[in-house]
């Protein structure tokens, strides 16, 4: 499970021949959230799902479901970028959704007042508390 998760964070990049794609890590929840945004506007997708660090018991049996926590959509005008869509929380029996709003900003890219190169990401989740990520933007053109 844990390599289907992993190959999907891989993968997610380089379908819809994006324009650049941002990897972010958020420490509080342990997650990893994917945005990608195409060639052609500034609407994109994220997925996110948790990172785990050590093997699940192997006598559970895990789903993809239950590794994936979040997905939405993207609206980025290359230096800002907002995101919108739904938390997952899984339990045994049941899906709670909650609104997942998140604001990134891409510090390179303002400052050198460019739309297109490798830059860092600063984002701040709001969900039901405020959290921030961290990570990476990496252009694809």
């Amino acid at each position: 499970m844990k390599t289907i998760t992993l190959l999907l964070f891989i993968i997610i990049p380089f379908i819809g021949f994006p324009q650049d794609s941002d990897l972010i890590y958020v420490p509080d929840q342990n997650t990893l959230v994917a945005t990608y945004n195409n060639n052609y506007n500034s609407i994109g997708l994220y997925i996110g799902g948790y990172v785990t660090t050590s093997l699940p018991n192997p006598y559970i049996y895990t789903t993809p479901v239950s590794r994936l926590n979040r997905i939405g959509i993207s609206l980025t005008n290359h230096k800002i970028s907002l995101m919108g869509g739904v938390f997952m929380e899984n339990y045994v029996d049941k899906v709670k959704f909650k609104p997942d709003v998140w604001v990134k900003v891409y510090p390179l890219r303002i400052l050198t007042n460019t739309e297109k190169g490798f830059d860092f990401v600063l984002a701040i989740n709001y969900m039901d508390s405020v959290r921030y990520g961290v990570g990476v933007l990496i252009p694809f053109n």
